[in-house]
């Protein structure tokens, strides 16, 4: 297992307090974990809570026309919902967009469909 050691700055305000980012590389499947952040203001897309997903994942309004249809058209439950948001958040962010557009979640959509096969 080989440890890779990060040091940085986060932004607070008008602090800079310096961050250390830890990393253990090992043989495996992909996992992450993020630990130490004060009051649990930054979580994984895994564990936010419904509330969180709907505050957090807010895609423009033909991304939400679209997420219901799909839930109305393939029989998606509750669940899938935020499921598809939660998705479609985390293809905007690596897509380095602001918002969460139609076709973030069209992909996600699709990424849903492939989870039902």
């Amino acid at each position: 297992m080989s440890l890779a050691v990060l040091y940085s700055r986060a932004l607070a305000g008008m602090e800079a307090p310096p961050v250390t980012v830890e990393v253990h590389l090992a043989n495996g499947l992909p996992n992450f974990t993020i630990v130490g952040f004060p009051k649990a203001e930054v979580k994984e897309s895994k564990d936010r809570s419904v509330k969180e997903i709907e505050s957090y994942c807010v895609a423009e309004p033909q991304g939400q026309q679209l997420a219901r249809q799909a839930i109305t058209r393939l029989g998606f439950s509750a669940r899938a919902y935020h499921r598809i948001l939660k998705v479609a958040r985390t293809i905007a962010d690596l897509a380095a967009a602001a918002t969460v557009s139609a076709a973030h979640v069209a992909e996600a959509v699709q990424y849903r469909r492939f989870d039902r096969i």
